[in-house]
């Protein structure tokens, strides 16, 4: 009886879900044109096709989810922590325009796929990898989960990369101030398990690929831990790292 239940429920969440997209973008897009001045750039590497799609951006503030509605065209899913879905009203409504829970801080692989089963059913999600908004608007280390999912699903990922939206809840010219915000959006690319020399890539590395896909979108300013210096330096200690495991290797094998 329960898993009836379940069922029900969640045809009747997806019905409203594809219903009400178009309310909320024409919402969402009035509400962004009220508070920032924005500027969309690559619109068009948005897929058109329907097929599995994974939007990946960074995250600066709550007007980032705003921003990439905005920019697709048909409903998209994303996840929410499960704290801010059980609050009144505010959650549900979020749950409508297509969020759902995530436990975070915890591998919840529940929420992993069933964002995975979206993709291959041919759906657009939207995630930020970093998973929380930045404190200092720079790109912060990202979650394996993000890359996992991808490379599950065999999805597109279109890379986005946000600034301004973080000005948005701190106006200093004004209430009336619209702060400048310019969305840049990237081209689509796919994960693969091996680099062109084929030699397989670590979840890890696939996670500093996928990040870096969106620093590339970002100012010097705004890219953090994934500027081309910094993804460089983490390149070079895992080469390191890999040399003096093998020596280890190596080493044991004498002993025996």
């Amino acid at each position: 009886m329960q898993n009836i239940w379940n069922k029900i429920k969640y045809a009747v969440w997806w019905l409203l879900h594809e219903w009400l997209f178009d309310l909320g973008w024409f919402v969402g897009r009035t509400l962004v044109f009220i508070v920032s001045d924005c500027t969309v750039i690559g619109h068009e590497n948005i897929p058109r096709q329907k097929t599995g799609v994974m939007i990946t951006s960074n995250h600066l503030s709550m007007w980032d989810l705003p921003n990439i509605h905005n920019l697709v065209t048909r409903p998209f899913y994303t996840m929410a922590k499960i704290e801010f879905l059980d609050v009144f009203f505010v959650g549900g409504m979020a749950r409508l325009v297509g969020a759902f829970p995530v436990r975070r801080g915890t591998a919840d692989r529940k929420a992993v796929q069933f964002a995975i089963d979206l993709l291959k059913k041919g759906a657009m999600f939207t995630i930020f990898p970093e998973g929380t908004r930045s404190k200092i608007q720079q790109l912060a280390e990202g979650h394996n989960g993000a890359a996992l999912i991808a490379l599950s699903s065999d999805a597109w990922i279109v890379p986005v990369g946000i600034t301004g939206t973080e000005f948005i809840a701190r106006k200093r010219s004004g209430f009336f101030a619209r702060p400048k915000v310019v969305v840049r959006v990237g081209k689509p690319y796919k994960l693969s398990r091996t680099d062109e020399n084929g030699k397989k890539l670590s979840i890890e590395e696939l996670t500093d690929i996928m990040m870096g896909k969106v620093a590339e979108l970002l100012p010097p300013s705004y890219q953090g831990v994934y500027s081309p210096e910094k993804l460089a330096e983490r390149k070079e200690a895992r080469a390191e790292e890999t040399v003096r495991s093998q020596k280890s290797g190596v080493k044991v094998k004498k002993a025996e």
